[in-house]
């Protein structure tokens, strides 16, 4: 069976460029036309790219641009004015936003990404965070007030007050990656 396989590998080794593809005939699967039909045959492709020992090793790409990208969305959104909804929405303003800001900070260090943020119909900042259809929405007010909300969509949802503060913002990310991942 070794030699087998090793035949099978030895004489399917296709070079593009520097990176050499290998296709294995046992596993996964690839469709071709055969007849008229479609026939299922077995095959793996495995990418094998060569290492370059004079060069120094790269560093990992930077995760800085993504959260950069949530912070300056957060700066755009008290300019939205008043009715930004097309009903009577107050813009999101300066406390609401600066708590927000903490948060995503917060969220930076523990490098949990949320999914979406955006402005919120009662006067503040939803940022949205979503795993395996739950969510959890957690609300900065133009009031000062933070809540957050959990669903799974089928249970009724579990809201929550959180302190305003740094430490208040570690549990509450601590509380959503238990929720999430669970």
């Amino acid at each position: 069976m070794l030699t087998k396989c090793r035949e099978v590998i030895l004489g399917n080794v296709h070079q593009k460029s520097t990176v050499y593809e290998i296709i294995w005939k046992t596993a996964a699967t690839r469709v071709e036309k055969s007849w008229g039909s479609a026939v299922r045959k077995p095959e793996l492709r495995i990418h094998i790219w060569p290492v370059n020992h004079d060069r120094p090793p790269q560093p990992r790409p930077s995760t800085e641009g993504v959260w950069q990208r949530w912070l300056s969305k957060l700066d755009t959104l008290p300019g939205l004015g008043e009715g930004w909804d097309g009903e009577n929405a107050a813009s999101p303003n300066q406390i609401a936003c600066d708590s927000a800001r903490t948060f995503l900070k917060s969220l930076r260090q523990e490098n949990h990404e949320p999914h979406r943020v955006t402005p919120s119909v009662v006067g503040g900042v939803g940022i949205i965070f979503r795993k395996a259809g739950k969510k959890v929405y957690v609300e900065f007010r133009n009031n000062g007030k933070v809540h957050a909300l959990f669903s799974d969509g089928v249970s009724p949802p579990h809201v929550e007050e959180v302190i305003r503060e740094k430490a208040g913002y570690q549990v509450l990310i601590r509380r959503m990656q238990e929720y999430l991942d669970e």
